[in-house]
């Protein structure tokens, strides 16, 4: 049964002859026979093989047999080691790949920032961490000031250059281990990592100060004038029994800093809240 299978070694493609014999002892042997060790037996049966189809062999003739053999099987082992050389690159292509578009499905397309879907979780993340470790953190509800009247007045392009102007402007005044998303139209979320309100505080004046000093460009030559006005609220476990209610506080502190005539940052003091902001996708501590 495998004798055919044996002799297309030495003929064609070895390596699919390889692929066929050991598809043949495995459908028929469950893998139990040693393709080397039948190849070795062949080589030291051969002088009898031959003599019994009347061949004569003589050890010059063994010998280059012998060689021929050993030179396939080398052969057919830079080909499985080039394979699974193959494989293996393939695998890291496609992490790479996943794990790029893993980053995309946490971005928003727009500013470059992360989206609402992943700000909501990051934010449930960090705070369940700084509840359990006993650490504070801060966040900051950021929205440009009269993003309406912008598109109104020069167009929904305009108001998306202004819109990533103001996420570089933003991001550009966070420190390492702070973070920022998009939360929907022109608002954005900051999420600070600080042992003070006078730490959040400083986060929210340079960035205030990143957008009203800089003029933004809305294209065709065009510069504007861009303001935010921004509220932050330090997480306070008497207070905040979820993200959801920590943010709530940041984004009332930031509708008192716009009643207050708008560009400017104001910290909350515990300010009454209206309804909860809703983390969508957020799961905080086992809850």
């Amino acid at each position: 049964a495998l004798a055919g299978r044996f002799a297309d070694l030495w003929m064609g493609d070895p390596q699919s002859a390889r692929s066929r014999l050991s598809a043949l002892v495995e459908a028929r042997w469950a893998g139990t026979v040693n393709i080397e060790s039948v190849i070795a037996q062949l080589v030291e049966h051969a002088p009898q093989l031959a003599a019994l189809f009347e061949v004569t062999l003589s050890a010059d003739e063994m010998n280059q047999i012998l060689e021929q053999a050993q030179e396939v099987q080398v052969a057919l082992s830079v080909r499985s080691f080039q394979e699974v050389q193959n494989i293996h690159e393939a695998l890291l292509r496609l992490e790479s790949r996943t794990a790029a578009l893993l980053v995309e499905a946490q971005r928003d397309p727009l500013t470059g920032v992360a989206n609402r879907g992943y700000t909501d979780t990051y934010f449930g993340e960090v705070f369940c961490a700084a509840v359990k470790s006993q650490r504070t953190v801060g966040a900051i509800f950021a929205d440009v000031d009269h993003f309406k009247q912008i598109n109104d007045n020069y167009g929904h392009a305009a108001g998306d250059a202004v819109l990533q102007s103001v996420s570089r402007c933003i991001t550009s005044g966070i420190r390492a281990g702070d973070f920022v998303g998009r939360y929907g139209g022109e608002e954005f979320v900051i999420i600070v990592r600080a042992d003070s309100a006078d730490e959040i505080a400083a986060v929210a004046e340079r960035i205030r100060r990143n957008i009203a000093d800089k003029g933004h460009s809305i294209g065709n030559g065009r510069v504007i004038a861009v303001t935010i006005s921004l509220g932050s609220a330090l997480l306070n476990t008497s207070r905040h029994e979820s993200p959801a209610a920590l943010l709530s506080e940041a984004d009332d502190a930031l509708y008192a800093a716009k009643r207050a005539g708008r560009n400017r940052h104001i910290a909350s003091c515990g300010l009454a809240r209206r309804e909860p902001v809703s983390l969508t996708n957020a799961q905080f501590c086992g809850h």
